[in-house]
């Protein structure tokens, strides 16, 4: 349930971005920046580090967004309103081995940036990244209201 409130969080924040990109106000680019930034400085990366791990942890979650398309297209293509048990039934399985995969990706990638960083960093730069996220969604959410 976690990990499906997270990926919610993660998909309006890549609306937003998205809609930020046609107002003109931030780039992929941009964003990607702003967020390693945050990342290295909230997590007190040193430049070796961030170098070396934030490559690689953007790279899980790129990996980890193509996974999440994987249910929302199930539902896309499937009548909702007039869906069988069965059909529910396989959106609900897509999403809970959506979750699988991600977690044997979260579980990979932990193995690769421990050889680089202490537990205590990589646990720095998760809860750096989820106080990202929420700085963001602040953000977003005190432009719509203007």
């Amino acid at each position: 349930m976690k990990k499906l409130i997270l990926f919610l969080i993660t998909l309006c924040l890549c609306t937003s971005m998205q809609a930020q990109q046609k107002k003109g106000k931030c780039t992929e680019g941009e964003f990607r920046n702003k967020r390693e930034a945050y990342l290295k400085e909230k997590a007190q990366l040193t430049d070796e580090e961030a170098a070396l791990v934030l490559p690689l942890y953007f790279e899980m979650l790129e990996k980890k967004e193509l996974n999440n398309k994987e249910p929302w297209k199930k539902i896309k293509t499937t009548n909702i309103s007039n869906a069988s048990e069965e059909e529910y039934d396989e959106i609900i399985q897509s999403f809970i081995d959506v979750d699988e995969k991600n977690v044997a990706l979260e579980r990979e990638y932990y193995q690769r940036v421990k050889e680089v960083l202490s537990s205590k960093k990589i646990f720095q730069l998760l809860h750096a990244d989820l106080k990202f996220n929420r700085h963001m969604l602040k953000i977003i959410n005190q432009s719509d209201k203007e």
